[in-house]
């Protein structure tokens, strides 16, 4: 490995750990899908990161929104994280200059070698909650609630599918809602220890809460 492989592979290990996943409960291995969307939602958490494409500047919300739609517009070809990776998010199909991040401090990251780091660190992880989150009686109530309320509001703006992805191993059900002239639809969703509250209007998680369960 030559010394600027080694130092781009050292940024990404940095700016990783430096940068945690979204949280969700989960059961069992993720879904390819699940992987995808995952890896999309922490794009959208790099709050003081640049997304390069083309040779202009996004921010990370909308760089996400960008991933998600090329996602769905090549999802005939994209089977796999992997495949998301190197189909849609490493490279412009149209110019065939490839897609970069650049954080605060000014270090630019190939945005599919950054993902490709990320899908590792994920699968090891497998994006659980925290102990603390699961089991509020080992780490103090407090904590507990900060860490799942941290998650809760991570839902903010996520469309129903995306939701419904980060929902898993929960017992959800749905109703509508309607309060003045506004209404959607609400979701809650029953973990062990915690319900989660999802209200969406216009098709996206517009609001969120949570209570914790007594015993």
């Amino acid at each position: 490995m030559t010394p600027s492989r080694i130092a781009t592979a050292g940024v990404l290990l940095v700016l990783l750990y430096a940068a945690p996943f979204s949280l969700r409960a989960a059961e069992g291995p993720l879904t390819e899908k699940e992987k995808i969307e995952a890896l999309i939602t922490h794009i959208e958490g790099l709050k003081d990161a640049t997304f390069v494409r083309n040779g202009r500047d996004y921010d990370a919300k909308a760089a996400a929104t960008f991933l998600r739609g090329k996602w769905k517009a090549e999802a005939k070809h994209i089977a796999t994280a992997p495949d998301f990776i190197a189909k849609a998010a490493s490279v412009s199909s149209t110019s065939g200059q490839p897609y970069r991040i650049r954080f605060k401090d000014g270090r630019e990251v190939p945005c599919g070698d950054y993902l490709t780091e990320a899908l590792k660190k994920l699968e090891r992880e497998d994006l659980k909650l925290p102990e603390e989150a699961e089991k509020p009686e080992e780490a103090g109530l407090e904590k507990a609630v900060a860490t799942i309320r941290a998650y809760v509001d991570s839902f903010r703006g996520l469309d129903r599918e995306a939701a419904k992805a980060r929902l898993a191993g929960a017992e959800l059900r749905e109703e509508e809602w309607k309060e003045g002239g506004a209404g959607g639809w609400q979701w809650t969703a029953t973990f062990a220890g915690y319900e989660v509250l999802v209200f969406f209007s216009g098709g996206e998680a517009v609001t969120t809460s949570f209570q914790v369960l007594s015993e």
